[in-house]
């Protein structure tokens, strides 16, 4: 896997949003797409036997196929991912494109494949998000300003910049063990 030509931009972009605040780094996602991809994330987490606590477990198990609203995408982008990941590893910037370093975020690059039959209602969403994962690629950050990592998954899009963010995991780089 090699980083695709709008990696560097989707990083500088986004460490430009990051520490302007929310409203410019909302700007840069795709709500009805992160919606999309989440409601097929929990349904592939299932299936693939993630690790995931009860009450995951119990959610993602009583959801349908209907995509997550927007409204909520922003609220969680705009609310406790902004926090927690984006100005957490964005800081005070620095920041550099890198290649994922999480299996479940190198995962986010790669179409997914057909559920079972009997999950067959979630088809349509898996041709759309599949359609938008060809579309764009994957990227990692880092930044000397922050802490952590994230992965950036995005899309081709039309407009100026070309591309939208479609969603973003923690992608910590590894941890270095001193030596003797």
């Amino acid at each position: 896997m090699t980083l695709g030509p709008l990696a560097a931009s989707v990083v500088a972009d986004f460490e430009k949003a990051v520490r302007s605040g929310p409203p410019r780094y909302l700007s840069l996602f795709d709500l009805g797409a992160v919606g999309k991809l989440e409601k097929l994330l929990h349904r592939y987490d299932l299936v693939r036997g993630t690790r995931l606590t009860p009450a995951q477990r119990a959610q993602f198990e009583a959801e349908d196929e209907v995509p997550y609203p927007p409204e909520r995408e922003r609220r969680n982008l705009g609310g406790y991912f902004f926090t927690t990941y984006a100005a957490r590893t964005v800081g005070t910037g620095g920041c550099t494109a890198r290649l994922p370093v999480n299996p479940y975020s190198l995962r986010l690059a790669h179409p997914f494949e057909p559920l079972p039959a009997d999950l067959a209602r979630f088809e349509p969403l898996r041709a759309q998000v599949n359609a938008l994962i060809s579309a764009g690629g994957i990227v990692g950050l880092t930044c000397s300003g922050g802490q952590g990592g994230l992965a950036l998954l995005y899309t081709a899009a039309d407009n100026p910049r070309g591309y939208q963010i479609i969603t973003m995991y923690d992608d910590p780089p590894p941890r270095r063990v001193a030596g003797p």
